[in-house]
């Protein structure tokens, strides 16, 4: 029988990864619009240096929209298979990570102006938290990273 307690947080583990994959699916649009194909050299170089957790839920994932439902089954599988997975803060700090790796490299590839660019429509998108029904406190997350970004 399924507790409240273990509801509230499958929903938040649903939630940060909806996010989660929202926010870097947004940036890969943009990024392989700058890049085209090396962007998907430029993602696998940022993970191929992870370790952790964000390394063993993201390896071998193909971002962007068009593999956004596959994605979203692995990285929940690949979560729900840990022992550690009492705590969805661990698995919100490995999107982060993922995120910020992604901008670091995109930084170096395409430069400040492009990365702010794509940064402004992720920020809007997440502006709109109304979207993100239920724990908004995980797309405020997202959006102080993104605001955060160093430039």
């Amino acid at each position: 029988m399924e507790t409240t307690e273990s509801r509230a947080q499958a929903s938040r583990e649903t939630m940060i990864i909806q996010v989660g994959f929202d926010v870097l699916d947004i940036l890969t649009i943009r990024f392989e619009k700058e890049m085209g194909r090396a962007f998907l050299r430029v993602w696998n170089e940022s993970l191929a240096g992870m370790e952790g957790l964000p390394g063993a839920l993201f390896e071998g994932i193909q971002p962007g929209p068009d593999n956004r439902d596959i994605n979203r089954h692995i990285v929940r599988t690949r979560w729900e298979d840990r022992e550690d997975r009492d705590d969805p803060g661990i698995l919100l700090d490995a999107f982060l990570g993922v995120l910020d790796k992604q901008l670091e490299a995109a930084r170096r590839v395409l430069g400040l102006q492009i990365v702010q660019q794509a940064i402004g429509e992720a920020v809007h998108v997440l502006s709109m938290v109304d979207k993100y029904e239920g724990d908004t406190e995980v797309a405020k997350a997202f959006l102080g990273r993104l605001q955060g970004a160093p430039a």
